[in-house]
């Protein structure tokens, strides 16, 4: 008979090697996390339309905190499809490059709601600017399963306001 105080620190390797490795298998977590992965890249590649088909219909944008001069600070949610609607062309049109990078930290999924967690970077250039504005903050989205796969219903983040005026001169 083997002597399990052998066994041990194999099996210790055996199980520290399956764990640095992440799961084997994708589950609904994972899969939800892809979309935001998706919605992420999208924007990164200023990609709008790939961006907004990431979002469900009757989604909720909420912002904590107003984001930009004009911005109306006693509105807590907005349409998400309207709030990114407005944001895509302004962060395109006023920046010669934005990245959204982000981290899962947690993704899970039950029944047909799933919940991420991500710590998110932003860099932006703005048009006519050598200097790169740089934000990390986290981000929560709440997720439905759909027929078409996991669409974002609501967006929530803690970042900071900044003092970039996002309205339009007539």
């Amino acid at each position: 008979m083997t002597n399990p105080r052998r066994l041990f620190p194999a099996s210790l390797v055996l199980v520290a090697t399956f764990a640095a490795s992440g799961p084997a298998w994708a589950g609904p977590g994972d899969e939800a996390a892809t979309a935001v992965r998706v919605f992420n890249e999208a924007i990164t590649s200023r990609d709008r339309d790939t961006a907004v088909a990431q979002l469900a219909g009757g989604g909720v944008q909420f912002t904590l905190r107003a984001q930009h001069e004009g911005a109306d600070p006693n509105e807590l949610v907005t349409p998400l499809a309207d709030y990114w609607s407005m944001i895509i062309p302004v962060l395109f049109g006023s920046t010669s490059r934005y990245a959204r990078e982000v981290e899962i930290l947690v993704s899970e999924a039950h029944g047909d709601v799933a919940t991420v967690w991500t710590q998110t970077h932003t860099a932006s250039q703005r048009l006519g600017s050598d200097a790169a504005d740089e934000n990390d903050f986290t981000e929560a989205y709440l997720l439905v399963a759909t027929s078409d796969g996991w669409k974002i219903a609501a967006i929530a983040d803690n970042r900071q306001a900044t003092n970039i005026d996002a309205t339009t001169s007539d």
